[in-house]
């Protein structure tokens, strides 16, 4: 099982007795901590390594704490930076808060205080992390089909557009997949519509574990799905699909059906470039168009449009 991730400090210093000291405190404190006594490592950590907090001396020779600062703001804005420093005139404080510190702690000083300023900072950074998560469900929620956690029709339209545009760009193969499940009208009267929900979201699992990442699976409406394979001829299109419908047929699908264990899909592919597809929707009709002639012809099978 994975450990959670500690937060990180990068701890700057030339002080070696104050150094230790706040090694000491952080590291008891269960902070995952890398403390260096030079600036211009400070900022090679920095940019080989993601940090919560940094913790800089304000004054030290070569690379000083305004230039950390100023390197953080610029190239790591996440990470939130507390400045110590001898030289606390209010002229200092107001440079250092508008160079980008989110602290300033003066020496000498208590360790409870430097204590009580990481805990501030700790507070204002897990803030920042659950507004992050909050917003990514809801990006994710927006682009989501509910039952199948496929994408939904209108994420999927937007992505054909930027697809298609770079395929005839470039001239590059673009592939539509239609699919749908056979006879799925039967499996809701006879097993009913929570048990056709739970078959659906299988064969999206099925879908979504054939793809590659650069490949795109919608639920296009009722039992219908879609897939859109950027820079794939037909001859790998229907190897995917066929490998699709192989895999709906051999899986067992009585846990779900009872005495339905045996489904089926059928698909239809189009592939760009061709002579009759000069829009991207024409992509996605012609390959419904396959799709018919799939259950025209019998269902369990893969037909292309030429």
């Amino acid at each position: 099982m994975l450990q959670p991730r500690k937060d990180r400090i990068l701890l700057i210093d030339d002080e070696v007795k104050l150094l230790n000291k706040m090694k000491t405190l952080l590291t008891e404190a269960g902070y995952d901590l890398v403390a260096t006594r030079r600036g211009d490592e400070g900022i090679k950590l920095l940019e080989q390594q993601s940090f919560d907090l940094v913790i800089t001396d304000l004054v030290m020779p070569g690379v000083n704490g305004r230039e950390i600062m100023s390197y953080a703001k610029n190239n790591c804005p996440e990470t939130l930076v507390i400045v110590i420093t001898a030289y606390a005139s209010i002229d200092a404080v107001i440079q250092a808060l508008r160079d980008g510190a989110y602290d300033f702690i003066t020496k000498p000083f208590q360790l409870q205080i430097v204590k009580a300023a990481i805990d501030r900072a700790f507070e204002r950074i897990n803030l920042q992390r659950q507004l992050v998560n909050a917003t990514h469900k809801l990006q994710l929620l927006a682009i989501t089909d509910e039952l199948t956690s496929l994408y939904n029709v209108r994420y999927f339209n937007e992505r054909l557009a930027i697809e298609f545009e770079r395929a005839n760009r470039y001239v590059q193969p673009l592939s539509c997949i239609m699919m749908d499940v056979d006879f799925f009208k039967k499996i809701n009267d006879e097993s009913g519509h929570l048990k056709g929900d739970e078959v659906l979201r299988k064969i999206a699992g099925i879908v979504s574990d054939s793809i590659r990442t650069s490949d795109s699976a919608a639920r296009y409406g009722g039992d219908e799905f879609v897939l859109l394979l950027p820079q794939t001829d037909e001859e790998r299109s229907y190897m995917l699909a066929e490998r699709i419908k192989q895999s709906v047929a051999d899986y067992d699908f009585s846990d779900i059906t009872g005495s339905l264990a045996d489904l089926t899909v059928s698909l239809g592919i189009c592939t760009f470039p061709n002579s009759e597809v000069k829009q991207e929707r024409d992509l996605i009709k012609l390959a419904d168009d396959a799709l018919c002639t799939a259950k025209q012809e019998g269902r369990n099978r893969v037909e292309v449009i030429k």
